[in-house]
This record gives structure tokens, sequence and C-alpha cells, in this order.
């Protein structure tokens, strides 16, 4: 009986630390995006070389990967920061999650519409996926964590 009350004492640290994990892997996803959508802002001449754009639409593109994988960054620290301090930053989450659909949605246009590769969309819907996973948590945790308040 003593076992499963200190489980149950130490499983909102639990929650919490998966959260970080979890949310923690969304930050690395958004910078490495940011950083994957500057060297095309910087270097557009390659990603011409792959895609049929022209140098100006790869630029825009980049600059809204830049935009949309920064939103999902700060939301997610946002979460993480929120979920430790118990305060509504941990609806950060929200963000993320409309973000990665923004973004989801924008690669499978932009594959099929754009692009005419539809081989492209397979990215859209991992990123589909994360919305759906970011979504789940994301309201998981904050229901456990409203029923503690």
């Amino acid at each position: 009986m003593q076992s499963i009350k200190s489980r149950l004492a130490h499983a909102p640290l639990v929650a919490r630390l998966l959260v970080t994990l979890w949310f923690g892997a969304f930050i690395y996803l958004g910078a490495n995006g940011i950083a994957d959508a500057a060297s095309i802002f910087i270097n557009p001449a390659a990603s011409t070389a792959l895609l049929p754009i022209g140098v100006e639409a790869a630029q825009v593109r980049a600059v809204v990967l830049m935009l949309v994988n920064t939103v999902i960054a700060l939301g997610s620290a946002a979460t993480i920061l929120g979920v430790w301090r118990r305060t509504p930053l941990r609806y950060g989450w929200v963000a993320v999650t409309l973000m990665y659909v923004v973004l989801g949605g924008y690669q499978i246009a932009a594959a099929l519409i754009e692009l005419g590769r539809p081989e492209f969309a397979v990215a859209g819907l991992a990123y589909m996926a994360l919305a759906a996973a970011a979504w789940s948590f994301g309201r998981r945790i904050t229901r456990n964590m409203a029923g503690q308040s």
C-alpha cells in the first residue's frame, strides 16, 4: 500500500518530466527547421536546383518556414515553462499544434499543387502526426494539472 501512495505522489513530477522531454523534442525540431530555412534563405540556389521554383519563391518559402518553426520552438518552451511554473503558459501547446497543422497543410499543398510531386506530401503527413501528438499530450497534461490545482 505504501508503494502505491509513493508512486502517486511522484506522478506529477513524472508528467512534468515527460512534458519536458516531449516538448523539448519539439524545440529541437523547431530549431532545426529554423536552421534549415535560414540556409535556404542565404543560399536559395541549392533549393532551386532540387525544386522547380524560382529564387524569390525559395526565399519567401524560407521566411515562412522560419516564422512557423519559431512559433513552434517558442510555444514548446512556453509549454515546458508553464508546466513547471504552473502558469497559463502551459497552453503553449495549442500554438505548437496549430503551427504543425499549418506546416503539414502547407507541405501537402506545396507538394501536390506547386511541385506536382505527391511523394513530397509524406513530410506533410508527418507534420500532421506531430500536430496530433502535441494536441493529445497537451490536452492530457493540462487536464491533469487542472485537477491538481
